[in-house]
């Protein structure tokens, strides 16, 4: 089950966060499924793509989720660059302020 969609203009694609752990990606173009990964422990709560915190920055997709933890992406090579483990409880969603997000 999709519990979040986000579209990501740069890349042309669209990333779902599932229930399953799994993190989803489509093409904007055809709705091909290009990429799936089991992102999380526990189902992901939602997902956002962030904008560079500066010039050079990688792009980034972050997701949240049941287990407690901020996860950012690579927005093209799918990779794991990061991780935030400092909430006790579900994370909901994030938001991003100049080159800060909020949780």
């Amino acid at each position: 089950v999709i519990r979040s969609l986000s579209a990501v203009p740069a890349a042309r694609a669209v990333w779902a966060a599932c229930t399953d752990r799994h993190i989803r990606v489509f093409s904007a173009d055809t709705g091909e499924l290009l990429r799936e990964f089991k992102a999380h422990t526990q189902q992901i709560l939602s997902i956002e793509p962030l904008q560079p915190a500066h010039p050079g920055a990688p792009p980034l997709v972050c997701s949240t989720s049941d287990d407690k933890s901020i996860r950012f992406w690579h927005m093209r090579d799918y990779s794991l660059v990061g991780e935030l483990n400092v909430h006790s409880a579900k994370v909901y969603g994030v938001v991003q302020v100049g080159a800060k997000v909020w949780s």
